[in-house]
């Protein structure tokens, strides 16, 4: 290869190399649970437990992408703003959080920290949990309790807070208000 050929082949590797050293797009991770507002589990005034047995999550979202919904059938998965940790897992702190914060006459737990005591039996599947084209942030599904004298009955839910501001840290504050939104609900039937 003769030196003029040798230096346009180097000055057009050059110029491919930098076009990838430039800055990747930077990823916003958001936690759904908030660590300074952690509700005491110590309740000596609590007269009943509850566990959470089952936490169900519709299969879209199973993954750590924020979910907005753009039509009635259409979703976009943001690949700059995620979920800190799994979905289940944020849900599942945020609402036992919620709960405890709200209830004096329950303690509510994950099935981890109830050793082989008796306990009501909390079951709840998460339908949609998301922000919509319409600006709002929207939370459904269903909820029953196992091992109450009435016995169990499916309470269905549909949250919507509305988005006031722009951008993902307004959305998923409205996201956990959808949360404590929810533990109100299951409160009021316990």
């Amino acid at each position: 290869m003769n030196p003029m050929n040798r230096t346009l082949v180097l000055v057009s590797l050059l110029v491919l190399l930098s076009g990838c050293a430039s800055q990747p797009e930077s990823i916003s991770y958001y936690l759904l649970h908030s660590p300074d507002n952690a509700a005491e589990l110590s309740k000596p005034q609590a007269q009943q437990k509850v566990v959470l047995r089952s936490l169900e999550l519709a299969e879209y979202l199973q993954n750590r992408h924020i979910v907005m919904q753009l039509a009635s059938n259409k979703l976009q998965f943001s690949n700059k703003h995620r979920w800190a940790e799994n979905l289940h897992t944020g849900v599942e702190k945020a609402l036992l959080n919620s709960l405890n914060r709200q209830s004096d006459k329950a303690l509510y737990l994950s099935p981890r920290q109830l050793g082989d005591e008796n306990a009501v039996e909390l079951f709840v599947e998460l339908k949609h949990f998301l922000i919509t084209n319409d600006s709002t942030a929207l939370v459904s599904g269903n909820f029953w309790l196992k091992g109450q004298k009435d016995g169990s009955s499916i309470q269905s839910f549909n949250i919507k807070r509305d988005l006031n501001s722009d951008g993902y840290p307004h959305a998923i504050d409205q996201l956990r208000s959808a949360i404590d939104k929810l533990a109100e609900k299951i409160n009021k039937t316990l």
